[in-house]
């Protein structure tokens, strides 16, 4: 009997079969080493060589059996198995591939972000302050609620405009010192008057007609008194003639040197009602407003009456202070024409209640009716700055 009985070999980490001529198991890769390889019960026979095997005894089977069972008892390797692996060749060493670092994308989308929230943040608080300083309240959005609104604002209008009426045809009625032709014009004025500021305005001018009127009167009658007193002194009122002259003179100089001091004084407090009304004439509080407009009002009648003043000095055209006093009712004028033209635009925001801000032409016209040639300031503003610097009485 021949047979042939290659050596065969077993890996030591995984105990795989490893092929013949091998240097690494095919299983698990690890490198095999001739001192850890375990082989057959029999020697190892060349390929080439063949050998006649003798009769086996039954005691020689059973070895054989035996040997075969060693083969198969993994108690064999133990030892062997107890020994550190050896480190995989680099053949089977799966190259690391380093990961993208993807922290700074992250940082770049969070840092864009917070710019964003910034920016939002920004324009939010520049549209509120800007809202805040230019006085624009809201109007509601809805066309329902806006024409509530705007009917409401109407109605009530119509009727502060029909009670105005009623009130100022008394009240010019009651006027003793206009004749019937002038109270006549002014009750026309009052029923073409489309509001109840417009009224009041009418009734105001009556009221300073009929003041001028009564001190023209009394003017008169004190002249009339003055004349019967000179004729009746004769000589001695010659006499003393020259001396009164000087100081009457003296007394108008004085008295519009004080007036133009004045005017200084009047065109700053102009200003600050100027002032109030560009930041809160279209504000939605009421009672703010008609607190704005009652110093405008309280201001107007002051100036009305340092221009009553001014007029009532009544310089006589022979005076050389004459060009002075004409000067200072000029001034007087604009200065009245200015504060007025604000009370009456007030008077328009005060009558749409507390939504005047659709009505902000309406509220306006009053000015735009009296810019100067410069396009842009009040005409009276810009006439009082050619002629006050050279207004100032001096003595002649």
């Amino acid at each position: 009997m021949s047979f042939e009985n290659p050596q065969k070999r077993y890996c030591l980490q995984c105990g795989a079969e490893v092929l013949p001529g091998a240097n690494f198991c095919s299983v698990c890769a690890a490198p095999v080493r001739a001192s850890g390889t375990r082989t057959g019960a029999f020697p190892p026979v060349d390929q080439d060589e063949t050998a006649v095997m003798p009769p086996v005894a039954a005691t020689d089977q059973e070895n054989a059996a035996q040997a075969v069972a060693d083969l198969d008892d993994t108690s064999f390797f133990e030892e062997e198995d107890q020994r550190p692996l050896a480190p995989r060749p680099a053949l089977y060493n799966k190259p690391t591939v380093r990961k993208a670092n993807k922290r700074p994308v992250v940082w770049i989308v969070v840092l864009i972000i917070c710019l964003l929230f910034a920016l939002g943040a920004a324009g939010l608080f520049v549209y509120n302050t800007y809202n805040l300083y230019n006085n624009e309240p809201q109007v509601s959005s809805t066309p329902q609620a806006q024409k509530s609104a705007d009917s409401a604002s109407k109605e009530a209008a119509d009727k502060a405009l029909k009670e105005a009426k009623e009130k100022a045809e008394g009240s010019i009625g009651a006027l003793e010192n206009l004749s019937d032709e002038e109270k006549a014009e002014f009750t026309t004025k009052v029923e073409k008057a489309t509001s109840a500021a417009a009224v009041q305005r009418v009734v105001q001018e009556a009221e300073q007609k009929d003041t001028a009127a009564k001190k023209a009167a009394e003017e008169e009658a004190k002249a009339a008194e003055t004349i019967g007193s000179e004729a009746a002194s004769g000589a001695a009122g010659q006499a003393s003639g020259s001396a009164s002259s000087a100081t009457a003179s003296a007394n108008v100089l004085a008295s519009l040197q004080a007036s133009y001091d004045s005017c200084a004084g009047f065109d700053k407090r102009i200003s600050a009602r100027a002032y109030d009304f560009n930041i809160n004439c279209l504000k939605p509080n009421l009672a703010t407003r008609q607190s704005y407009a009652s110093k405008a009002q309280a201001l107007r009648s002051e100036i009305a009456n340092f221009k009553a003043q001014v007029n009532g000095l009544a310089v006589a055209s022979s005076s050389p202070y004459y060009t002075d006093w004409t000067n200072m009712c000029a001034l007087a004028a604009d200065l009245y024409q200015r504060i007025d033209v604000i009370c009456r635009c007030w008077d328009i925001s005060v009558s749409y209640g507390s939504n005047p801000a659709p009505y902000r032409a309406q509220i306006m016209q009053p000015l735009y009716d009296e810019v100067g040639p410069d396009g842009k300031n009040n005409k009276y503003k810009l006439h009082y700055d050619s002629l006050y610097p050279k207004a100032r009485p001096q003595a002649r």
